[in-house]
C-alpha cells in the first residue's frame, strides 16, 4: 500500500539522488496532503532542489500528433521541432533552451486516452522517454519521467517509483529498476487493468 508519505519520501530519495533515475509509475500525494503538513508540492520541492520540471497532461490527447502537438508546448520547444518522434528525441536529449542546475523532472499525467486509442504511439512516447532518460544519466543533470497512474489502471512493464528501505524495513518486492524501452512485438504493451496499484 503506497502512502502520500511514501510518495513524499520517494521524491525525496530521487531528488537527493539516491534513488537511479528512470520512468517510473508515481502516485503524486494528494493537495491536501502536502497543505496538512505545510509543505510546498512536488513542483516546488524538486525547483528548490534544482531540478527543472515539466508536466505532461496529455488529458485531451487521443494520437501520436496529438502527443508530439502537446510535447512541443509542455516543454516549450523550439521553432526547428518538427513534431515527429525524431524530433522529439532530438530535443529531450538537447535542452538547451532550458537549463537546469540539477536535473529535468518530467510528470506525466492523464495518459490513458493516448494508451486506449493509439497504443502505438502511447509505447513509442515511453520508448524515447526511455531513451531521454538514459542519455541524461550520467551527466550532471539527470531526466527522470513520471507517469502518473490512474485509479485501477497501471502501465505494463514500468516500475512503481519506491523510496529506499530504511535500514530496518525490508527491500520493498518492486525495486526501482532501469526502464528499457519497451518490447512491443507482445499483447501487454498498453495498460493494465487490475486493482489499483497505489490504494
Amino acid at each position: 500500500m503506497t502512502t502520500d508519505r511514501d510518495a513524499e519520501r520517494a521524491l525525496d530519495d530521487l531528488l537527493a539522488g539516491r534513488l537511479r533515475t528512470g520512468v517510473y509509475q508515481w502516485r503524486a500525494p494528494v493537495p491536501t496532503a502536502w497543505a496538512t503538513v505545510g509543505e510546498p508540492d512536488w513542483r516546488d520541492r524538486a525547483a528548490k532542489a534544482g531540478w527543472r520540471t515539466f508536466t505532461v497532461d496529455a488529458g485531451r490527447v487521443r494520437d501520436g500528433d496529438g502527443f508530439l502537438k502537446l510535447c512541443g508546448e509542455a516543454f516549450d520547444l523550439p521553432e526547428w521541432y518538427g513534431e515527429n518522434w525524431d524530433a522529439l528525441q532530438d530535443c529531450l536529449t538537447d535542452l538547451s533552451w532550458a537549463p537546469a542546475r540539477h536535473g529535468y523532472l518530467v510528470l506525466w499525467e492523464r495518459w490513458t486516452g493516448l494508451a486506449e486509442d493509439d497504443r502505438k504511439a502511447f509505447r513509442t512516447a515511453l520508448d524515447v522517454f526511455a531513451e531521454a532518460v538514459e542519455w541524461w544519466r550520467d551527466t550532471g543533470t539527470p531526466m527522470v519521467v513520471l507517469v502518473l497512474p490512474t485509479p485501477g489502471v497501471e502501465v505494463a512493464g514500468i516500475p512503481r517509483l519506491a523510496p529506499r528501505p530504511a535500514p530496518s524495513e525490508p527491500a520493498a518486492d518492486t525495486e526501482p529498476a532501469d526502464t528499457e524501452p519497451a518490447d512491443d512485438s507482445g499483447d501487454d504493451s498498453g495498460p493494465d487493468r487490475r486493482g489499483d496499484p497505489g490504494r
